[in-house]
């Protein structure tokens, strides 16, 4: 005998907010599992557009394991609830993160993507040809799942941002005539600075050609040591305390490291910046004693 196939009808649809199939996604198919409690797992739920087949038998064994008060008799469809992306919810989850320019959708993932949250950050952001910008992220779905998703875009600033005048050179600090305010047509850094005020009088960790975006990490506070200072040197080991005086070989911001010289025995040695002109090396237990004539503590 020829096996007549069998047709199933449209597929149930499993919320997408859980990982599992249970007695209630089944209820509409038949008395055999409505009977149950809604909560009960029947098995997994299929990935975002794809489609799980539980077949006649494999519903009897399933049905008989849970005391079901009737046998299924047919095959049974299951599908995750998803749908194509909502454009306009899509572009304003995207303008949320960059209030700073003025986004136009071009293109975006045609899939049917599973109900959930959708996730953007500015990491998943990268330039293409032709001055548009490729956004991937994902929708959140059944707790921590991800399905992937991206779009096309073009971006405008309407908002000026801190831009190198001239060549800035580590080593020294900004001046007011070296940077300036600028509205680029492109979409902007995320850490670009907003206000001049942000830039002047800091000093840049590296070179920043003119012309660049200045970014809050390419600068940092101006140093409280230089190169050539003379520093104030407390050497600490455990409650014992040395004070002496060193030349600085470079230049530090407060908690940073600069290497500096005994300009007696010639060594070099690192120490650590804690203000104007004062670096320590080790650490104390308590506060320091009254110096004595030779720079050491009174016993």
């Amino acid at each position: 005998m020829v096996p007549i196939p069998v047709v199933l009808a449209a597929c149930l649809v499993v919320s997408a907010t859980s990982d599992r199939v249970r007695a209630g996604d089944l209820a509409a198919a038949g008395p055999a599992f409505a009977a149950l409690d809604p909560d009960t797992v029947i098995g997994w739920a299929p990935a975002p557009g794809v489609q799980r087949v539980f077949s006649a038998a494999e519903l009897r064994r399933v049905a008989a394991r849970l005391g079901a008060p009737e046998q299924p008799q047919a095959d049974l469809c299951i599908e995750r609830q998803s749908a194509p992306l909502d454009p306009a919810r899509l572009l304003a989850a995207l303008q949320a993160l960059v209030p700073e320019a003025v986004l136009t959708l071009i293109d975006y993932s045609r899939v049917a993507a599973p109900e959930g949250e959708l996730m953007f950050s500015r990491a998943g952001l990268r330039r293409v040809a032709g001055g548009a910008y490729i956004w991937r992220g994902s929708v959140r779905y059944a707790g921590a799942r991800r399905f992937f998703v991206w779009a096309k875009i073009t971006a405008r600033s309407k908002e000026p941002v801190v831009v190198a005048a001239a060549d800035l050179r580590p080593g020294r600090p900004i001046e007011p005539a070296q940077v300036r305010l600028e509205v680029r047509p492109e979409l902007l850094d995320a850490a670009a600075l907003r206000s001049l005020d942000d830039a002047i009088g800091k000093w840049p960790r590296r070179a920043i050609r003119a012309g660049a975006v200045v970014a809050p990490l390419s600068l940092g506070p101006a140093p409280q040591v230089s190169r050539g200072d003379t520093v104030r040197v407390d050497v600490w080991s455990g409650t014992a305390h040395l004070r002496m005086d060193a030349r600085a070989e470079g230049a530090a911001a407060l908690g940073e490291p600069v290497p500096v010289r005994n300009p007696v025995t010639r060594k070099r040695f690192l120490a650590r910046v804690e203000g104007q002109g004062r670096v320590s090396v080790g650490s104390s237990s308590g506060p320091a004693e009254p110096m004595g004539p030779a720079g050491k503590e009174r016993p």
